[in-house]
């Protein structure tokens, strides 16, 4: 007699095999999404530094600082700007 978890992984894995290239192009979509995030918070965080945006020592943050970054870091993250798309 068959549990309910067999036959969840049973029609799981019926699905898996029936959507397969659906399943792979979603996991590339994530793990492409996943190295852009990384690449784009390196480029904010150096062009933060750069620009003096950011104080060099860790003492010298204050709240205000630490907001004004983060703003800069998500609408950098949401932009394409960060590319080089729209200059």
């Amino acid at each position: 007699m068959e549990t309910h978890e067999d036959k969840s992984g049973q029609a799981f894995r019926k699905f898996l095999r029936r959507n397969t290239r659906m399943a792979l192009a979603i996991t590339i979509v994530l793990a492409v999404a996943a190295i852009v995030a990384v690449y784009v918070f390196f480029k904010v965080v150096a062009d933060a530094q750069v620009l003096g945006i950011v104080p060099t020592t860790l003492g010298l943050w204050s709240v205000g600082t630490f907001s004004y970054f983060a703003s800069h870091w998500l609408s950098g993250s949401l932009s394409l700007s960060q590319f080089g798309l729209f200059q």
